[in-house]
């Protein structure tokens, strides 16, 4: 017989769109009939995750899903991304940041929703094991979709296109589903807007490359009692002039304090 079973793990659910793209390289989508009914089931999905119906194994696999209900995660390489780089979290502007790198090897980040956010608070075990997590939310999932989606995770994703097609303008519906990313600004650049200073890099000399980068985590981490950051609070404690000390012995204790051990 010329009839082959297909595994079912090879299997992909229907798009819920078609994209196009012009000579000039814009995307264009058309909504296909099985859209309405997938972007219904994504809000189910969103509903029952908020009240507590869906039950997950582990706090890991609650937080990739948030990531997908709330914060536009929608392809399996931006959930990857997201969940290896969950341990990196920072604050800015009052927003928690993740971030991770795109398929155009840019940066991509999302701030986080509440419900993200408290599933992160929920202790877990950081790095997240990845394949773990994924294995474990394909298990919650499976009480949503039963046995119908061949993969439930790859279902979900077909769900959340339809539902942030409506929702999102054309743009960042595009940049959400990788077919035209946006590049974030880097840290680099939010780091200058923060502290109004310009930031010097060094190529020569590797411990200048780990003062920077903890520069970089100290402009971003929760504020200090004076509402700045904990590093610009630390140096504002300690620059403050003795008058008791005559001005360049007080100028080299302010260096001498500031300056990052190897």
């Amino acid at each position: 017989m010329d009839i082959q079973i297909i595994s079912n793990a090879y299997l992909k659910p229907e798009p819920p769109l078609r994209v196009r793209r012009d000579l000039v390289g814009r995307a264009h989508f058309r909504t296909l009939n099985v859209a309405s009914a997938n972007a219904t089931r994504f809000e189910t999905f969103q509903t029952k995750l908020s009240n507590g119906s869906l039950i997950f194994n582990t706090p890991s696999s609650r937080f990739a899903a948030c990531l997908i209900a709330f914060d536009g995660i929608s392809t399996m390489h931006d959930l990857t991304g997201s969940l290896q780089n969950a341990e990196h979290l920072y604050l800015w502007h009052e927003n928690i940041c993740l971030e991770f790198e795109g398929v155009d090897r840019r940066i991509n980040r999302r701030f986080l929703s509440s419900f993200t956010k408290r599933a992160w608070c929920t202790p877990f075990h950081l790095p997240l094991n990845v394949s773990d997590t994924l294995e474990k939310l394909e298990d919650a999932l499976k009480n949503l979709y039963s046995s119908e989606a061949p993969s439930a995770i790859d279902q979900l994703f077909a769900d959340a296109h339809a539902y942030l097609s409506t929702h999102l303008p054309g743009p960042l519906f595009a940049h959400c589903t990788n077919t035209i990313p946006l590049a974030a600004i880097p840290r680099s650049a939010l780091a200058r807007q923060e502290s109004q200073q310009s930031l010097a890099t060094f190529n020569d000399d590797q411990q200048n490359h780990v003062g920077f980068a903890l520069a970089l985590d100290g402009y971003f981490s929760p504020a200090g009692r004076d509402q700045n950051s904990i590093l610009v609070d630390q140096v504002v404690v300690i620059c403050h002039c003795k008058n008791s000390v005559a001005d360049d012995l007080d100028k080299s204790r302010m260096l001498k304090e500031c300056h990052l051990p190897p």
